[in-house]
């Protein structure tokens, strides 16, 4: 008998079935209502020389490349039981509550099984085919590698695609149940797909009397007279049951034993073989250490074939039926009458069928079993027509499942009730309560909302908001197209909050949709006075984030012993606990994992800017500062700001008469604020308004960077003249000159300068967004401060940033730590990858899958007649070359991506060089003037300029010379 200690599990399941069946509930239930997926023949019907048969809609059969990262060309070269793999895979892992990515260059094992060769048969016939990239869609040994060797996957296990006709998929779950006990891979994956492209099998079948005579299975029934062919797959992750608590995996069912066997020579190929079936059944029982009356159901091949069945029934009521003791007979059934017989898939469908039945404590009916084979109840055996509880018995739940290959290769798996799972914890904790980010992503915004949708139906019965939170975190994967993410401490906010993302509405607990750059230039920006904490504490709800707290402790302790007047007062005392903050809230965001690229800072912000690029320490920072503070505290009583929406030289100009009265800071185009004595910038103001302009006094800040700070500017740096900056560790951007900084030079002397001078943002932040590589702008402040300068300066710079510029405070309308963490939410939807906040739970929530965006695979216009340049002018020539090249190059590229221009690079951009053989290739068959163009021509090319320009080079001398 196998022990937990010894067992595999089950823990991921998934599948794609007729009658719009995306899961395995909905599989269930499907089987326990008895519902028959099998489509009638009718001629009016697109594939009616197929029918009947269990097919897959147009919709149910669609491929999301752009989530995968395909290429139109690949998309149309492709396999659709590679498509429809893709997506299986990824979605058995969402159901296990393993993200996929966490297992990429791990020693994890693929099998897949399938018998179907419909693709071959259309891409690689005679006349057929061109490039690798056919071969590659198209060969079914590509079937396990196209998934293992994805980028996004990258497993280093075995990886291998069995054909063995119907019994193809139950072999490979046979070698990844082997794969585990013998330690040969730590995670393993079986899948299958079937799809009827060809009528070939279906004449072939037909003609070979195996196909039902009335479109129905009729399994071990006296009106069986074959099976219908079916469409769909699936996919199962297997996992030693040691490991499961290890990944906070649950077993599903737990798998007992498992053998194949070759019938031998006993009987003529294509004929069932009683005493092969005999052997295998004997041995795998004796494997697993199991009596007969220990085994409740056996899901059988049942093809519904006279001698198919006939066979199956003799095998089974020898080894298991016989032996059982009189009124306990073997229940047997099968899922072909539900959904067709899908070849080599066949055998994963009933596994997963099993699967389910084991879990929910139920057999669901075989349909279409009415009048049962006179030798079922001679041999032991009973057909259940209607769903009927588990069999309530001494021993754990036990089933076997059974494939027969058409050559004769068969496979039977033990599988047995998995152990419940322990009951969770019954009081709530005070983390239960607590708000939590719960991260949804999607190939696309369309997707994303389908998701959300089915998020927010799913959140009163997903568990708590933290578990929620945890799974979506960690057990989820967020690389894809589109992002969003929730903040919320109860299930109903989170509910109404998704539902507001699948309506595209917006909700205060709600960050996103958008479409994350690729890792965006993260640039924090300290905010200058006024971003101080409402109250001097200023941190209320934070005090659950020791690295806030402790860091926001460290900070004023080292203001308090730099400042020589011991506990200050205004600005001497608001000014240090605004730095403080800043300070605490960059160590809090980088325990997140969040850390900048550049650190800008505005006026006093450049002291938190200093220390957070490596140039100042703690205490030298905090020596700054107070000196700093203490200083414009001496000016507060001669002047102030004032806010205005000049653009910089009217303001210089405004000014220029005024000798005590200067532009003090250009924090946009049209945001400018002055420096003086109040009564001149009151008369301003006045002034100001009349003629239209907008003003607002800043009452509470000094008289920085003006005329009125200039002894004290004199004085700052002989009272910090002991720091010693050192060079940045992160790039730092100066606002007093409006460029990098080294670090060293921003000693005593340049505090004194930078007081004085004004302050440089918006030529600052536009030099720096207007980079190629996209920015996300944080403002760390308690209070933000520049948030409509700054996204004034972002839309200015590129015109991507006009409509949502990416721009994140940590500031909001909630408490501190809601308003830190609603931050970090934005700053994962424009692109970062946080350390999120929620630990992983041991358990994973069972959350709704992720929706897709289905595209059609059909092929990409790239306008392929072909052209004889040798007839057109050579300009026009060059041009036609160019257009081709552009047209291919795009049907190349991943779906979603960009066209490179000019000297970007291709290899970057996607195009490694399969793309580029196929691109040489098709160049040859749409230009014939370009046959003799050697494949390094194309190879060597590293951007789109070079590329065009090889080829034309090419093109013109040998068009000359024969012209």
């Amino acid at each position: 008998m196998t022990t937990p200690d010894s067992s595999v599990a089950v823990v991921g399941l998934s599948c794609r079935l007729p009658g719009h069946i995306r899961s395995p509930q909905a599989f269930w239930d499907a089987l326990v209502t008895g519902r028959d997926l099998v489509t009638d023949h009718t001629d009016a019907h697109p594939r009616a020389d197929i029918l009947p048969a269990a097919i897959l809609t147009e919709t149910e059969q669609g491929f999301d490349a752009a989530h995968f990262g395909f290429s139109p060309t690949e998309v149309a070269a492709m396999d659709p039981q590679q498509q429809m793999l893709l997506e299986l895979v990824d979605e058995a892992f969402q159901d296990a509550g393993m993200a996929l990515t966490d297992w990429r260059g791990k020693r994890v094992g693929l099998w897949v099984g399938s018998s179907c060769l419909d693709q071959a048969l259309l891409r690689l016939g005679p006349g057929q085919g061109g490039t690798m990239v056919d071969t590659a869609g198209a060969l079914p040994s590509m079937l396990a590698n196209r998934l293992s060797r994805h980028r996004l996957i990258d497993w280093r296990g075995p990886s291998e695609a069995l054909d063995t006709a119907c019994s193809a998929s139950l072999v490979a779950a046979h070698r990844a149940h082997q794969a585990l006990l013998t330690g040969e891979v730590d995670l393993a994956v079986v899948a299958s797909a079937n799809t009827l492209r060809l009528d070939t099998h279906t004449r072939m079948f037909a003609a070979s009397r195996v196909l039902s005579d009335d479109g129905c299975v009729h399994p071990f029934d006296q009106g069986g007279s074959g099976f219908v062919r079916g469409e769909g797959g699936g996919a199962l992750i297997l996992q030693r049951t040691a490991d499961c608590p290890t990944t906070g995996t649950r077993p599903r069912a737990l798998v007992a034993a498992s053998l194949t066997n070759c019938d031998g020579a006993g009987a003529p190929i294509g004929t069932p073989n009683v005493a092969g079936q005999i052997d295998l059944l004997t041995r795998t029982y004796a494997q697993a250490g199991l009596a007969p009356d220990q085994v409740d159901y056996v899901e059988g091949h049942a093809t519904g074939t006279a001698a198919g069945d006939a066979a199956e029934s003799r095998a089974l009521g020898r080894v298991l039926g016989r032996a059982r003791p009189e009124g306990e007979p073997l229940l047997v059934g099968g899922v072909k009458p539900n959904v067709g017989h899908l070849e080599g898939g066949a055998g994963l469908i009933a596994l997963i069928k099993v699967v389910l039945s084991l879990e929910h404590g139920v057999i669901p009916p075989t349909i279409h079993h009415t009048h049962p084979l006179p030798a079922l109840q001679r041999m032991g055996l009973q057909v259940p027509t209607t769903a009927r509880p588990w069999p309530q018995r001494e021993h754990t739940p036990t089933a076997g499942v059974s494939a027969f290959g058409f050559g004769g290769t068969n496979a039977h798996l033990i599988l047995q009730q998995a152990p419940p799972a322990p009951n969770p914890p019954s009081a709530h904790s005070d983390e239960d309560q607590a708000p939590h980010l719960i991260p949804l992503s999607a190939s696309s915004t369309a997707a994303l909302a389908q998701s959300a949708g089915l998020w927010s139906a799913a959140m009163g019965q997903a568990g708590s908001v933290r578990q929620v939170a945890a799974t979506a975190a960690h057990r989820r994967d967020h690389h894809h197209g589109a992002r969003a993410v929730v903040l919320a401490d109860s299930a109903p906010q989170a509910a109404q909050a998704w539902d507001a993302a699948a309506q595209g509405r917006t909700h205060l607990s709600l960050a996103g949709p958008r479409r994350p750059a690729h890792k965006p230039l993260v640039v924090f920006v300290y905010p200058g006075h006024g971003a101080h904490p409402a109250t001097l504490s200023g941190h209320h709800g934070l005090e659950a984030e020791p690295v806030f707290t402790q860091a926001l402790e460290r900070a004023r302790l080292a203001a308090f012993l730099e400042s020589d007047q011991g506990e200050a007062a205004g600005l001497a005392r608001v000014q240090p606990a605004q730095w403080a903050w800043q300070v605490a809230a960059t160590a809090l965001l980088a325990s997140w994992g969040v850390r900048p690229d550049v650190v800008v800072g505005h006026s006093l912000g450049e002291l938190a800017a200093a220390h957070t690029a490596g140039v100042l320490t703690l205490h030298e920072a905090a020596l700054v500062v107070a000196q700093r503070s203490r200083l414009l505290e001496q000016t507060a009583p001669k002047g102030e700001l004032l806010a205005t929406s000049l653009d910089p030289a009217r303001a210089q100009e405004l000014v220029r008469s005024l000798p005590t009265v200067a532009v003090a800071s250009i924090n946009a185009a049209n945001a400018t604020v002055l420096s003086g004595p109040i009564g001149e910038l009151d008369l301003l103001a006045d002034q100001l308004a009349k003629s239209g302009v907008w003003t607002r006094r800043i009452s509470d800040a000094p008289p920085a960077h003006g005329p009125l700070v200039a002894d004290q500017a004199e004085q700052l740096p002989d009272l910090v003249k002991t720091i010693r900056p050192r060079p940045a560790t992160t790039a730092l951007w100066s606002t007093a000159t409006a460029a990098r900084a080294q670090g060293p030079e921003w000693d005593a002397a340049y505090w004194g300068r930078q007081l004085r001078s004004p302050v440089l943002l918006h030529k600052t932040v536009r030099a720096l967004a207007e980079q190629e590589r996209p920015v996300v702008v944080v403002e760390v402040g308690a209070r933000s401060v520049l948030a409509s300068a700054l996204a004034s300066t972002l839309a200015q710079a590129q015109r991507r940033y006009e409509v949502d510029p990416p721009l994140v405070c940590t500031d909001g309308p909630a408490a501190p730590r809601e308003n830190l963490l609603m931050a970090l939410g934005q700053l994962y939807t424009f692109g970062l990858n946080p350390s999120w906040p929620t630990p992983s739970t041991p358990t994973a929530a069972p959350l709704p899958l992720r929706a897709w965006t289905h595209h059609s695979s059909a092929a990409p216009q790239n306008a392929n007649q072909v052209v004889e340049l040798s007839a057109l002018e050579t300009e026009r020539a060059r041009t036609v070359i160019t257009e081709r090249v552009t047209a291919l190059v795009r049907g190349l590229l991943p779906q979603g991506s960009a066209l490179p221009q000019g000297d970007a690079v291709l290899a970057e951009a996607g195009l490694g060089s399969l793309a580029l053989a196929h691109l040489h290739i098709q160049l040859i068959h749409q230009l014939p003037d370009l046959a003799g163009l050697p494949a390094h021509v194309v190879h060597q090319a590293t951007t789109m300029s070079a590329l065009v320009k090889a080829i034309t080079q090419f093109w013109a001398p040998a068009h000359l010379a024969h012209s």
